[in-house]
């Protein structure tokens, strides 16, 4: 084995510089935050478990210090000194604001029925009934029946033709001088001497004569009446009790049937001619239907106007068909 010889020089200059120069070698510690200090005397020798290894060796790169935490790190311009823990500070809560406390419900009005008036004892005040709605004001444009105008081939002349009224509505209205109950209807017809009474106006002849004797081979065509047609129709017949040979029955029908309908047919009081045109407006054979009035209740109209009423016809004015 080679044997190593140690230089007294070398042992010489290693004791001078350890006795002019103290070597002070401090080691700083990653891993707990601390740091260590020792000296190195005239003396002393470095043995092997003093090399500073792995973590302990310094690093030769000069790292950017890290930004220290606020609590428990240690300062670094005063080694080994630890601040104390600022001790966190919690605000104490606000205290809640108590909920507003729910206004009380006004307790519901008790009902007044039975109540006992202060003014009279003992009697009792009954429920108010709740006022009925009031109904509409009549109105002109209102429907309250149906007019129709018919032609029928007569035994005696060239045929006749009159008007029919019917009232679709529940409360009787009047036509002419004549009242109308709901659901029924009146005749009217102007007449030269087919009949006893005379000449004029008469109420109900068809009507009953129609049904008691048949229509058969009657032509008629219809329309809605509305209640201002109506009106106007009543003030013509009061003034209406006449015949001549421009106003006989053709003329009287034809007058009324353009005053109550809205079907307008050209005024020619020709019989024959007026059955053309309610077939040309639309009529219909055998297709009207007639009150069965009793005999009493046909009248033939005496005077016009404010004189004009109406009287009961005789037995001989019923004996033939229309």
């Amino acid at each position: 084995m080679k044997k190593t010889f140690f230089r007294p020089a070398t042992a010489v200059l290693l004791a001078l510089i350890m006795a002019i120069i103290p070597l002070s070698t401090v080691i700083a510690s990653n891993s707990n935050s601390s740091m260590r200090y020792f000296a190195l005397t005239p003396g002393d020798v470095l043995t092997g478990s003093d090399v500073l290894t792995g973590s302990d060796a310094p690093s030769t790169e000069t790292d950017a210090p890290a930004t220290p935490d606020v609590p428990g790190t240690t300062v670094p311009d005063e080694p080994g000194t630890t601040l104390p823990d600022i001790p966190s500070t919690t605000l104490p809560d606000s205290p809640a604001t108590p909920d507003k406390p729910e206004e009380p419900s006004v307790p519901a009005t008790p009902d007044v029925p039975g109540t006992t008036l202060p003014d009279e004892p003992g009697t009792t005040n009954p429920d108010k009934p709740s006022e009925p709605s009031k109904p509409s004001a009549p109105s002109d444009k209102d429907i309250v029946g149906t007019i129709s105008i018919a032609f029928r081939m007569s035994r005696i002349s060239f045929g006749h033709v009159w008007i029919y009224i019917h009232n679709t509505t529940d409360e009787p209205f009047e036509v002419g001088l004549y009242t109308v109950q709901p659901g029924e209807g009146v005749s009217l017809g102007n007449f030269n001497l087919t009949r006893s009474d005379g000449r004029g106006l008469y109420y109900n002849i068809e009507s009953y004569c129609g049904n008691l004797y048949g229509l058969d081979g009657t032509v008629s065509v219809s329309d809605k009446l509305t209640r201002g047609r109506l009106n106007t129709v009543s003030e013509v017949l009061k003034i209406g009790n006449h015949f001549d040979p421009i106003y006989n029955c053709t003329g009287f029908a034809l007058t009324i049937w353009n005053i109550g309908s809205a079907k307008i047919m050209p005024f020619i009081p020709i019989p024959l001619v007026a059955m053309v045109e309610i077939i040309l407006w639309g009529g219909r054979f055998n297709n009207l239907e007639m009150s069965y009035p009793p005999a009493d209740q046909v009248y033939k109209q005496k005077g016009n106007g404010s004189d004009a009423y109406l009287v009961p016809v005789c037995e001989e004015s019923l004996d033939s068909p229309v």
